[in-house]
C-alpha cells in the first residue's frame, strides 16, 4: 500500500507539475487561483525534468492577434504581403499603414540613415555554422534545420525599394491617428526610450528612461485591448529598467525580477496568439547557436533554458496575472511605485520586441 501511495503521489505531482509548466489552466474564466493541495517538491527535482516528455505545442484555439497579425508573425519573406499592401485598400487600414511602416523600416534603402542596414545571411556564414557542429552532436540535424528558420532573409527582393524616414513616419502617424494597438504601444515605447542619452563623462553609461502617468496609462489601455503583438511592446517598457517608476507584485509587493517579468509578457502574448511555435526565432536561434533543441515551443523554452526554477515560478505567475489584467482592467497585483531603482541595484535591464 506504501508503494502505492508513493505512486499515486508521484503521479499527481506530475500532472500537476505538467499542468502548470504547460499552461494547462483555462485562463479565459476567472482570476488564477494558486495550487491547493499539490505536494512541494525539492530543489534538486528539476534534476529529474525531461523537456521532450511534454506534450505537443498547440497555439490558442481563439487567438486575438488578426490574420495580418499572424501572417506577418511567420513570414519567411515580407515582399508578397508589401506587394499587397501597397496596391489595396488592406493597405491603407490603420494595422495595413503600421505594417507598410515595419516592413519599409526593416527593409527598404533610407539614404538619409546613418546606420547602415544588417546585411543578408550568406552562404559562407552558413558554411562556417555547419563546420562548428561536431558530427557527433546528437542535436546536428535539429540545429542545421533550425538554423534555416532563425537566419532567412525576410527582405529578400526589397532592399531596393527607396523610402525616406519621413515617409516611414508618416505612415506611422496615421496608423497611430487611426488608433492602431502596435502602433500605439510603439509611440509610447519611443517616446520613453527617448529619453536614454549618454551620461557626459560617465563611459558607456546612459541615463535611465523615464515614463509619465499619462504614458503608463496609455499602455495600461493599450494592453487592454489583447493585441498579442502591442501586449510584447508593453511589456518591453514595463519590464526595462525605469529612472522613476519600478514595480512591486503580489500581496507582500516583492519586487519583480526583471528577466522572468519580461518572459511573463512573452507568455501573455502566446496565450494571445503570438508565434510561439518551433518557427519562433528565439527557439530556432537558441536551438542553432546554443544547442537547445529539446522543445516545440517558446514557454517550455523559458521554463527549461532561459531561466532558474525560482524565475519560472515568478514568470508563470506573472502572465497569469497580466493576462488577468488584460482581461478586466484591473492591475492591483501589480504595484507600480514612483521613484528610483531601489538602492543597490546592480544591473539595468532594456528589453525590445513587438509585433
Amino acid at each position: 500500500m506504501k508503494g502505492l501511495a508513493g505512486v499515486l503521489v508521484l503521479a499527481i505531482t506530475a500532472i500537476a507539475v505538467a499542468m502548470f509548466l504547460r499552461g494547462g489552466k483555462d485562463l479565459s474564466g476567472d482570476s488564477p487561483k494558486p495550487m491547493v493541495g499539490v505536494p512541494k517538491l525539492a530543489p534538486s527535482t528539476v534534476l529529474r525534468i525531461a523537456p521532450g516528455v511534454a506534450l505537443p505545442y498547440s497555439p490558442p484555439a481563439a487567438p486575438k492577434g488578426s490574420p495580418l497579425y499572424a501572417e506577418m508573425a511567420v513570414a519567411r519573406a515580407y515582399k508578397p504581403i508589401y506587394d499587397r499592401l501597397r496596391n489595396s485598400t488592406e493597405g491603407r487600414t490603420p494595422e495595413g499603414l503600421y505594417y507598410l511602416a515595419r516592413i519599409l523600416d526593416a527593409c527598404a534603402n533610407v539614404p538619409d540613415r546613418k546606420i547602415p542596414r544588417r546585411p543578408p545571411p550568406d552562404e559562407e556564414a552558413k558554411a562556417k555554422f555547419i563546420a562548428s557542429i561536431s558530427a557527433k552532436d546528437p542535436n546536428r540535424a535539429a540545429r542545421l534545420a533550425a538554423y534555416d528558420a532563425a537566419t532567412f532573409d525576410v527582405c529578400a527582393g526589397l532592399r531596393d525599394i527607396a523610402a525616406t524616414d519621413k515617409e516611414i513616419r508618416e505612415l506611422r502617424e496615421q496608423a497611430l491617428a487611426a488608433g492602431e494597438a502596435k502602433a500605439r504601444a510603439r509611440n509610447v515605447a519611443d517616446e520613453v526610450f527617448a529619453a536614454m542619452k549618454p551620461v557626459a563623462g560617465e563611459g558607456s553609461n546612459y541615463k535611465l528612461p523615464t515614463i509619465t502617468d499619462a504614458q503608463l496609462e496609455a499602455l495600461k489601455e493599450v494592453a487592454r485591448t489583447g493585441d498579442p503583438g502591442a501586449i510584447q511592446t508593453v511589456g518591453s517598457v514595463l519590464a526595462s529598467t525605469l529612472g522613476d517608476l519600478y514595480i512591486r507584485a503580489g500581496p507582500h509587493e516583492m519586487p519583480v525580477d526583471p528577466r522572468a517579468f519580461y518572459n511573463g509578457w512573452m507568455l501573455a502574448s502566446c496565450e494571445l496568439g503570438a508565434n510561439c511555435g518551433r518557427d519562433n526565432r528565439q527557439v530556432a536561434f537558441s536551438c542553432a547557436y546554443d544547442g537547445n533543441c529539446g522543445v516545440d515551443n517558446l514557454r517550455d523554452f523559458f521554463f527549461y533554458y532561459e531561466t532558474s526554477p525560482a524565475q519560472s515560478q515568478m514568470m508563470g505567475e506573472y502572465s497569469q496575472q497580466i493576462l488577468a489584467a488584460v482581461r478586466t482592467g484591473d492591475w492591483s497585483y501589480f504595484q507600480f511605485v514612483r521613484g528610483s531603482p531601489p538602492a543597490g541595484t546592480q544591473r539595468t535591464f532594456r528589453f525590445g520586441g513587438g509585433g
